[in-house]
């Protein structure tokens, strides 16, 4: 039976093991291959020709990329703050929706949270570093909890934007028991 789809709740805050390989081409090819044969395309891909859906994020860090360094002295638990929205790379991103995400690595165990915030509320956000004064729709309490966290954090550390990253991802993941996934 095909996995059923993950509510808003769910898509707002979760864990998940996550392991990352640098391969070279040929190894990626064997395993997209392998993939291709045996595991479901993520429903993400389908819309786009070549089945990779653009990325755009945008990560904050201090002045003194504390949470660069972070990554790089491979400490155990470190978080990102970032956020991300999905059109290309010619598209604006001007009052597109933006994931505003904290993601955190504790023990090789990911924990993420995130809030979907549009146009004005996201601009606020991420350029002016203010919290909406109207977060119109997000009275939920995990989304109001997952965006005092975002601010409390980059306030701590005196983010902001620092870093943005585009790229196009291929996922495919497991339909049936346990989920897999695995994104190129």
């Amino acid at each position: 039976m095909p996995r059923k789809a993950r509510s808003v709740a769910e898509l707002s805050a979760w864990q998940r093991f996550e392991i990352k390989y640098l391969v070279d081409a040929a190894t990626a090819a064997r395993v997209e291959a392998f993939c291709r044969q045996n595991l479901a395309l993520d429903h993400h891909c389908k819309p786009y020709p070549d089945h990779r859906y653009p990325i755009n994020s945008i990560y904050l860090d201090s002045p003194h990329y504390s949470l660069a360094r972070s990554v790089i002295e491979r400490r155990t638990d470190r978080f990102k703050l970032r956020a991300r929205t999905y059109c290309e790379t010619h598209e604006s991103t001007f009052g597109r929706p933006f994931f505003f995400e904290i993601k955190r690595k504790r023990d090789g165990l990911i924990h993420k949270k995130r809030i979907l915030l549009t146009g004005k509320l996201a601009d606020e956000v991420l350029w002016h570093n203010r919290y909406p004064s109207n977060a119109e729709g997000h009275d939920r309490h995990e989304d109001l909890t997952a965006l005092s966290e975002f601010f409390q954090l980059r306030q701590q550390i005196g983010a902001v934007p620092a870093l943005a990253v585009h790229y196009r991802r291929l996922a495919f993941e497991t339909q049936f028991g346990q989920r897999v996934r695995i994104s190129f």
